[in-house]
């Protein structure tokens, strides 16, 4: 991955975590919540590997998506922490690499909303 913006190695990051975490979930929240912290996991890193590799005028809508996906994320992570399945030191972690991780995709998205 060191050959990778850090968007993704920052996502890839976060991912490994969330996936991580999610395995260690109680039984009757792994196959519910832990498998949807997984699926949106991926389906956002497979929005930003759509749109690094689309044509330019497609960019702009795959982004967008991505940056949905990543608010969906952010509250299964949310709710993942409400419901005590995260600790309060996993979900701060979690939370750091969400706000950076959307932080890079807020400049990614601007470079293509800009005049």
């Amino acid at each position: 991955m060191s050959q990778e913006t850090p968007l993704f190695g920052k996502t890839f990051d976060l991912l490994v975590y969330l996936l991580q975490a999610s395995e260690k979930f109680p039984r009757g929240y792994r196959l519910g919540l832990g498998r949807r912290l997984q699926e949106v996991g991926l389906g956002f890193i497979d929005l930003l590997l759509d749109a690094r590799k689309c044509s330019v005028e497609a960019r702009p809508a795959l982004l967008q998506r991505a940056d949905v996906e990543l608010d969906r994320l952010r509250y299964t992570v949310r709710l993942c922490q409400e419901l005590s399945l995260l600790t309060p030191k996993q979900y701060q972690h979690a939370a750091g690499l969400l706000a950076e991780t959307g932080k890079l995709l807020g400049s990614w998205i601007k470079r293509y909303n800009e005049p």
